[in-house]
């Protein structure tokens, strides 16, 4: 019986081991989706961004195969969790329109970009966030002279980039400081700049 038993199993293993070779693997093609976690775009004029994603494939050389749909939600990136988003977008890039006068506006902006593989028929998903700023909110506004010229400048950090103007306020109102300015203060989180002239006082309100 043992030796019968010992046979069986001899011929199990055989049959494993010669088993190995008779597979056939086939490549599949796989897809990495790259995008920014967050876009910041300084809040100023109306404007349109695009986001453009970085894309690469395993095996296909041109992207014939994929499908792009792009969700946009502002309450956050559980977009099937709330239900509360839009299709936005049907292509590769997104260009979405900002109207900084639009009643309601939201600061934060959150997309998902599902690329699907009509090969595999698998879909990839990828967030982002488009994070608008308010002008001058937390900047550096600094009065200086030019050329026997008085400017207003600022220094402001816009999504991880350090952005310069010599003369902001010349920016905003088409006009020049006339005579001698002394000094200025800034209240109202730099949304409202006050400024000295020979005794009298200014004041300048980005935001109406």
């Amino acid at each position: 019986m043992k030796r019968l038993i010992y046979f069986i199993l001899g011929l199990l293993v055989a049959s494993c081991y010669d088993d190995k070779g008779n597979y056939t693997y086939q490549e599949v093609n796989t897809l990495d989706v790259s995008l920014n976690k967050v876009y910041s775009v300084r809040l100023d004029k109306d404007t349109t961004v695009t986001i453009i994603p970085q894309l690469s494939q395993s095996l296909q050389e041109n992207e014939d195969n994929l499908e792009y749909t792009w969700l946009h939600s502002t309450t956050n990136h559980n977009f099937y969790g709330h239900g509360k988003f839009d299709t936005v977008g049907l292509e590769q890039n997104l260009n979405f329109h900002i109207d900084p006068e639009a009643k309601n506006l939201a600061y934060a902006h959150y997309f998902r970009l599902n690329v699907y593989d009509r090969i595999t028929d698998i879909e990839y998903p990828v967030n982002t966030t488009i994070e608008l700023i308010k002008p001058y909110v937390g900047s550096w506004m600094i009065l200086h002279r030019k050329n026997g010229q008085t400017e207003l400048g600022s220094v402001e950090y816009i999504g991880g980039d350090i952005v310069v103007q010599e003369d902001a306020y010349y920016e905003e109102t088409g006009k020049r400081f006339t005579g001698k300015t002394a000094g200025f203060d800034v209240v109202y989180d730099f949304l409202q700049v006050l400024w000295y002239r020979i005794g009298l006082e200014y004041v300048y309100r980005h935001y109406g």
